[in-house]
C-alpha cells in the first residue's frame, strides 16, 4: 500500500469519524431539556458540519468505489433526516422540505436503498404544512419503496398519512378504505395509486 493510499484511507476514516461524532453530539444535544432552544441551535451547526463533510466526500470519491459511496450516502441520508427532524421541531418547514429534497436527489442518484425513509419524511412534511395532495402522492411513493423492503411498519405509517390526507381533503370514504387496508393489506400489495388524484 502506498503512502498516498494510506493517507487517503486515514483521511476518509478521520472525516467519517468526525461525521459520526458530530451526529452523535447533535443527537445528545437535541435530547437535553435544559436550555433546549440553544442546544437545538448547536445541534444544527454540528449536523450542518457533518452533512457538508459527507457531501464533499461523496462528490470527491472514486466513482468506482461503490461500497464506499453507498456507505457515505447512508450516513448522509440519516444525518439529513436528523436535520429535518430538528428543523420540524423549530417549525422551519421550508428549510426541512429543502433539506429532504436535496437528500432524496442524492440518494436517488447513488443508493435508492435508503429512499423509503426520505420519501416518508417528505410526505410527513407535506402533511404538516397542509399540502395534502403532495402528502398523498408522497406517501404512495414511500409506501411503494417500503413494500420493496418488506418494511411493514413503514407501510402502515404511510397508509396512516395517506388516510389522514384524504380525510383532510374531504375524501372520507377513501380515507376509511385506506384505514381498513392497514389491517387487511399489511404488506401493501394492493394498488394505492388509485388514491392519487389530480388536485390541480
Amino acid at each position: 500500500m502506498s503512502v498516498l493510499t494510506s493517507k487517503m484511507i486515514l483521511q476518509d476514516q478521520t472525516e467519517e469519524s468526525l461525521v459520526l461524532i458530530d451526529n452523535l453530539l447533535a443527537l445528545a444535544l437535541i435530547s437535553t431539556t435544559d436550555n433546549h432552544y440553544q442546544h437545538l441551535q448547536d445541534a444544527r451547526l454540528l449536523l450542518l458540519s457533518a452533512s457538508t463533510i459527507l457531501n464533499s466526500c461523496i462528490t470527491t470519491s472514486d466513482a468506482a468505489n461503490t461500497t464506499l459511496i453507498s456507505e457515505l450516502v447512508r450516513y448522509y441520508s440519516q444525518i439529513s433526516i436528523n436535520q429535518v427532524q430538528l428543523e420540524l421541531e423549530l417549525q422551519n418547514y421550508d428549510l426541512a422540505k429543502k433539506l429532504i429534497k436535496n437528500s432524496i436527489k442524492l440518494t436517488s442518484a447513488y443508493n435508492s436503498e435508503y429512499l423509503a425513509e426520505e420519501l416518508a419524511t417528505a410526505a410527513y412534511i407535506d402533511y404538516k404544512i397542509e399540502d395534502f395532495s403532495l402528502a398523498i402522492s408522497g406517501s404512495i411513493d414511500a409506501l411503494s419503496e417500503y413494500r420493496q423492503l418488506g418494511d411493514v411498519l413503514g407501510i402502515k405509517r404511510m397508509k396512516q398519512i395517506l388516510a389522514a390526507s384524504l380525510a383532510k381533503l374531504g375524501l372520507k370514504k377513501e380515507a376509511e378504505t385506506v384505514m381498513q387496508l392497514i389491517s387487511q393489506d399489511p404488506l401493501g400489495e394492493k394498488d394505492y395509486t388509485i388514491f392519487a388524484h389530480d388536485f390541480t
